[in-house]
């Protein structure tokens, strides 16, 4: 079951905080969408799931477009490293906290955020944090 109601967001949360620091497209996150709709019965459906598959409105926009305010639950840790996602995926990186080493090494230090990407995103072909961070030369872990 994904957590993408009102009272529990936190996937829905973790979808949109992925859209925002890059590391996935509009595209992308629509296809993350019509898997929900795959694979969850009607009923269980919120109608704004529907309503995100049509959204092509500026990214603060979606708490309008919903309902309802989300409330980011990430960690500091985790949303860096999302944007070592972004990093290693080579996507355009609109403002970031983070540079790029020590993006890829915080995510190579989280492992659960990578894989909770996979689970969220299987479409989409990432390779390893450590192939990264030796390409780098830095085997040390940052201070966040």
């Amino acid at each position: 079951m994904w957590s993408i109601y009102k009272e529990d967001h936190s996937d829905l949360n973790f979808a949109i905080g992925c859209l925002y620091c890059d590391a996935i497209n509009m595209d992308e996150f629509k296809s993350w969408i019509e898997m929900l709709v795959l694979n969850l019965k009607s009923e269980d459906i919120p109608m704004y799931i529907y309503d995100l598959l049509d959204f092509d409105g500026e990214l603060y926009h979606i708490s309008k477009l919903i309902g309802f305010d989300i409330i980011n639950d990430l960690s500091e840790s985790e949303e860096y490293s999302i944007y070592g996602i972004a990093y290693l995926r080579n996507n355009p990186i609109y403002e970031c906290p983070i540079g790029k080493d020590k993006a890829i090494m915080v995510l190579a230090s989280n492992r659960e955020v990578l894989e909770r990407f996979k689970r969220f995103f299987p479409f989409i072909n990432i390779k390893s944090p450590d192939s990264a961070r030796l390409q780098t030369g830095d085997k040390h872990l940052p201070d966040i």
